[in-house]
């Protein structure tokens, strides 16, 4: 899974921070998890802020692989992790929406589920994830699938 430059939506790639002498870029990764058989494509987007300087000595451009950039200057590897929470990560957070269904995706108890994607370096964060409603039904049809699996395989031994 690589990392990738992707240009903000007015096409600069390369943008001030508010901390003097540093910029932002945006950072994107896509892959592929299996959900219940299906491989369904995961995209990630998170802000990486870096010195001024190192943004531009670096030579970004829209699709670069950040990664090899990194690497050319010896510096460690970037991972886009997920933290998920029922509570906000900042004031004014909207939940996660599923794409399909356009609904706030929510536990089996009701509550929303928010997300936070950022930067780390790679294999020192892991994803923290809430399940939803939906992942618990399913998680629960499947277990209860493969009992009668089970039952059936002891039947016939």
């Amino acid at each position: 899974m690589s990392v990738k430059i992707k240009a903000f939506q007015d096409g600069t790639i390369i943008r001030d921070s508010k901390k003097e002498g540093r910029s932002i870029v945006m950072l994107a990764q896509e892959s592929y998890n299996n959900i219940g058989g299906a491989l369904v494509k995961a995209s990630r987007r998170a802000i990486f802020n870096l010195p001024t300087e190192l943004a531009h000595e670096l030579k970004l451009s829209d699709g670069c692989d950040f990664n090899a950039k990194l690497k050319g200057f010896g510096l460690k590897a970037v991972e886009i992790i997920r933290k998920e929470s029922t509570t906000p990560f900042y004031d004014g957070q909207e939940a996660k929406i599923n794409p399909t269904t356009d609904e706030v995706v929510k536990t089996s108890a009701g509550e929303p589920i928010y997300m936070d994607d950022n930067a780390y370096d790679v294999g020192t964060e892991v994803d923290e994830l809430v399940k939803s409603a939906g992942q618990e039904a399913g998680a629960q049809a499947e277990a209860s699938h493969e009992e009668a699996e089970d039952g059936n395989l002891a039947e016939q031994a």
